[in-house]
């Protein structure tokens, strides 16, 4: 399964945010400092970055959650694979109205 890189999903939202708001004129680059560069009459850089809306220190938050949604696949798979489970592919999700607290019990 081919991963999304970080550059490709900065160039996706780019795309959408684009859509929305007036830019000046130019020719749109994509690097990685800047993530977007506008080159025009003047230039312009744009970083995209994630911002999250809940306090850090909150188990529900991202940034906790996150982690935590890492590493229930990475032990589960590794439990499968350690009980001779063939090798799959899978897509997970992650309800965030069912914040993890305990990963041995998701992975169980």
């Amino acid at each position: 399964m081919q991963s999304i890189s970080n550059q490709q999903i900065e160039e996706y939202f780019f795309e959408k945010f684009r859509l929305c708001f007036a830019l000046p004129d130019g020719k749109v680059t994509y690097s990685d400092k800047p993530d977007v560069v506008i080159s025009g009459s003047r230039t312009v850089g744009i970083e995209i970055a994630n911002l999250y809306l809940v306090d850090g220190n909150n188990d529900a938050s991202e940034q906790r959650q996150r982690s935590r949604r890492e590493a229930v696949v990475k032990e589960a798979q590794r439990i499968h694979e350690h009980s001779g489970g063939r090798k799959i592919e899978l897509c997970v999700n992650f309800d965030p109205m069912f914040p993890i607290s305990n990963i041995k019990i998701v992975v169980n």
